[in-house]
């Protein structure tokens, strides 16, 4: 009957506005299939924003929808500047976590973990991640209940909260509907202590030979246990993150050392992995390089004991504390991270050898990782990724060495209350120097990508899109309504600018094999003036940002890296990034509209973008003038030092 009557996916978006009652919920999983259901029965249209711990094919997505359970899509629904929730979120979660500060449940749980009280940063930056991405959640719900409702898509919508109030203050900006909470709450700490009891007597069961008495009575041990293994030889670990290659584009070699004695030497380093599948490209070169490497989760296998501890934390707060309804929200996050603390403690202290840790992804890399790795002296070295992470909300840090673009960031990190970084050391852009090799290549590929009335040579970076319906839902601005309107654009330009050839590449071409690209693709194939890069083995990033005279982009670190080079970029910004964020300081990189984007090409053209003053100016402030070819070369130099100073 349901499928009948919702027979399309936009079906019941057709019907009387009167009529048309729904309720949001964060997740769609097996504790919130209940209230699926009830509500479904009350005759609610369902919006979900994620799916837990699995991915949906289109048809399951399609089904739902057809049954009026649909995904709170960002494809879908327009929300006007998204990255206006990130913001929001981030002042958000500070103020929650402001509002826990002081209270006995957090005290305790300070002593847990930091019996030395000397790290209330590390531990603000460790809550901070805990809350902000699910913080962010709840405010993207309220943006789509603004949206459905001003669109007049339903008459009433509630948003369903199963968590503790984490949106502080934010009450009147949206129907909370609480009443499920405290039947939640309880199945949630029925579902903590059954889980935890049960991995305690499986313990005592099957592992009685182990000192389970010595084991609880330790709280967090910082010191080393000297247990024998084959990894105890190495000093310097290295966290890639998702395999050694970046898609299609570079290897993530920027540590390394050709030398066989160097202990930064590839084969000297223990390669880690967190719970990752390694794809066969980067098992092939692990093998061909003779590089070290096993999973952090592996490490630990054994972990019954940490369950006892934190079983006894909550039993414990909750007999000792006039906990508040709030309170025992927060006491099972505390619980987790408790959780997740103890056992980066344990992994660690089976790397008895471990003085220095490489990070891959400097602000991905786990907090409660490197929190660890700071409890315990183990220095962590991290390159930043993207320039424009340290303006970004959500975005945090704990490292001891942190290599950055320039002074611009430095100062930013500085004031940055969520970045910890004990040593800031401004190299440029860790791999300019791709870039910088292949200049003297310039001419001959010129001349290869020329048709015959072209001058210049537009380097299009677009962004990639999801091939599912779900993930292109939860792509906040890369989905594909947006991608669209970003290839249109292009194609509009490249119709008025004939002597300009416009060659588009991003991290893959998966956009071609999209049918809602399939017109767009057409036109942008039948325009002479456009080339879609589908060799990315001859083609890289870095020979295209050498060749290019300039660059339109959607905001990335490639466009920062031609900025680099002092070569015109022009951040096509028409939906909030990086101008939500940062704006360059005014320099001419942001365009609004293709009237903008167009103005500053007639600019270029003419040689009036920018003076070779300015770009030198613009090059020391946010890239320590390094287009010279030598970044590799003085990170080098100084992992040396370190090495010598440490090992």
């Amino acid at each position: 009957m349901l499928r009948k009557h919702f027979k399309r996916k936009e079906s019941f978006l057709n019907k009387d506005i009167q009529v048309l009652k729904a309720v949001f919920i964060r997740e769609l999983s097996f504790k919130t299939i209940l209230i699926v259901i009830f509500y479904r029965f009350l005759n609610y249209r369902i919006g979900f924003l994620k799916i837990n711990n699995f991915n949906i094919s289109d048809k399951s997505l399609d089904l739902l929808d057809s049954v009026g359970v649909f995904h709170l899509s960002h494809h879908r629904y327009a929300i006007e500047n998204p990255y206006n929730t990130m913001l929001l979120a981030d002042k958000v979660t500070k103020k929650y976590v402001l509002s826990i500060y002081n209270n006995n449940l957090f005290k305790n749980f300070v002593e847990k973990i930091d019996q030395e009280n000397i790290n209330s940063k590390n531990i603000e930056i460790l809550l901070y991640d805990c809350f902000y991405s699910k913080v962010l959640e709840y405010i993207e719900l309220i943006e789509f209940r603004k949206y459905c409702i001003k669109n007049k898509i339903f008459s009433k919508i509630n948003i369903v909260s199963l968590d503790s109030n984490l949106l502080v203050g934010l009450d009147e900006q949206c129907e909370v509907d609480c009443k499920l909470q405290k039947l939640f709450l309880v199945i949630n700490y029925l579902i903590f202590f059954v889980k935890y009891s049960y991995k305690i007597i499986v313990y005592f069961i099957f592992n009685k030979w182990v000192n389970t008495l010595g084991c609880i009575k330790n709280n967090i041990q910082k010191e080393r246990r000297y247990t024998v293994n084959k990894f105890d030889e190495y000093a310097i670990a290295y966290f890639p993150h998702k395999g050694i290659f970046y898609g299609e584009h570079f290897v993530k070699d920027q540590y390394y050392s050709e030398s066989k004695e160097s202990p930064l030497n590839s084969s000297n380093i223990l390669h880690l992995t967190i719970g990752e599948t390694l794809d066969s490209k980067t098992l092939k070169y692990f093998n061909q390089n003779k590089i070290p490497h096993t999973d952090f989760e592996s490490l630990t296998k054994y972990n019954y004991c940490i369950y006892y501890q934190v079983m006894s934390f909550v039993l414990k707060s909750i007999l000792n504390y006039r906990l508040a309804y709030k309170e025992f929200h927060e006491l099972l996050i505390f619980a987790g991270l408790y959780f997740s603390v103890l056992l980066n403690f344990k992994r660690l202290n089976r790397l008895k050898g471990l003085s220095i840790v490489l990070i891959g992804y400097d602000v991905l890399f786990p907090k409660a990782v490197s929190y660890c790795c700071k409890q315990m002296g183990v220095k962590t070295i991290a390159t930043q990724e993207r320039f424009i992470h340290p303006w970004v909300p959500g975005m945090s840090m704990i490292i001891d060495d942190y290599y950055v673009h320039g002074d611009t960031v430095s100062k930013q990190i500085d004031n940055n209350q969520l970045y910890n970084v004990n040593n800031l050391i401004s190299i440029g852009p860790i791999r300019l120097d791709l870039i910088y090799k292949h200049i003297q290549d310039i001419c001959r590929e010129k001349e290869y990508l020329f048709n015959n009335d072209e001058k210049y040579i537009a380097f299009v970076s677009d962004y990639h899109s999801s091939k599912t319906k779900y993930g292109n839902g939860r792509s906040l601005g890369n989905n594909w309504r947006n991608n669209l309107i970003f290839y249109k654009a292009i194609l509009k330009i490249a119709k008025k600018y004939a002597e300009i050839k416009f060659v588009i590449k991003g991290k893959n071409h998966e956009f071609l094999n999209i049918e809602y690209f399939k017109e767009i693709v057409t036109e942008l194939n039948s325009q002479n003036n456009i080339e879609i890069i589908k060799d990315y083995e001859y083609w890289t990033p870095e020979k295209i940002a050498a060749v290019c005279d300039f660059s339109i982009a959607l905001h990335t670190s490639l466009g920062d890296e031609i900025l680099a080079m002092r070569k015109p970029v022009i951040f096509f910004d028409y939906y909030g990034i990086p101008s939500t964020f940062y704006d360059y300081d005014g320099y001419p990189v942001i365009a609004k509209n293709i009237e903008q984007i167009e103005h500053k090409i007639d600019m270029i053209v003419s040689n009036e973008f920018m003076t070779d003053d300015q770009f030198k100016m613009l090059a020391k402030k946010f890239y320590s003038s390094s287009c010279h070819g030598k970044v590799r070369q003085t990170l080098t130099k100084h992992l040396q030092e370190t090495c010598s100073e440490l090992l």
